[in-house]
């Protein structure tokens, strides 16, 4: 039996050992197999699978194929612990702060958590692989730099207009 590298282990691949491993052998039948957006033709697929169909290489790619489907079970177990205890950094660490304050507004909770778990996820791995200290330099400073963004961005819409900005006096408020 032939299979070539470029059938796994992508949706056409992987149909197709499913069915080798059901008992199907016909070359024609498993190229039918074959997902619409694959490169490779149906003939091409079914001249690759001309081959000695022998128990005990069909034996072999059975054990394979429950290790595979075993490991990416585990894999898909730990990717969702990962984005569960990400999401939960994110929630428990940087509710308040102005970045997900910001971003929260814009594209509303679930990718506001998301898009904070992956600046968290970036600053424990900068931290892990440089053995440095993290500094939380605080939401006041993302508050003044966005306002500066602000105002940079007003006083270049009004010079286009042309207009200019005038800062204004505080109000003294008296209670």
């Amino acid at each position: 039996m032939t299979l070539v590298k470029w059938l796994l282990p992508g949706t056409t691949g992987m149909a197709i050992i499913r069915a080798i491993v059901a008992g199907e052998t016909d070359p024609q039948i498993l190229a039918a197999k074959r997902h619409h957006r694959t490169k490779r033709s149906e003939t091409e697929i079914a001249a690759a699978l001309n081959g000695d169909y022998r128990n005990e290489h069909i034996f072999v790619l059975q054990q394979e194929l429950q290790l595979y489907d075993v490991y990416q079970a585990q894999i898909a177990a730990c990717d969702r612990q990962i984005q569960e205890c990400l999401a939960q950094l994110a929630r428990a660490i940087l509710p308040s702060r102005a970045f997900y304050r910001r971003l929260r507004s814009r594209l509303g909770t679930p990718k506001a958590i998301t898009a904070t778990a992956h600046k968290l996820a970036r600053i424990f791995y900068r931290l892990w692989t440089t053995g440095g200290n993290y500094q939380d330099i605080g939401m006041d400073y993302y508050e003044q730099r966005y306002q500066e963004r602000v105002i940079n961005n007003l006083q270049k819409k009004a010079l286009a207009l042309g207009f200019e900005l005038v800062p204004q006096p505080e109000a003294n408020t008296v209670s």
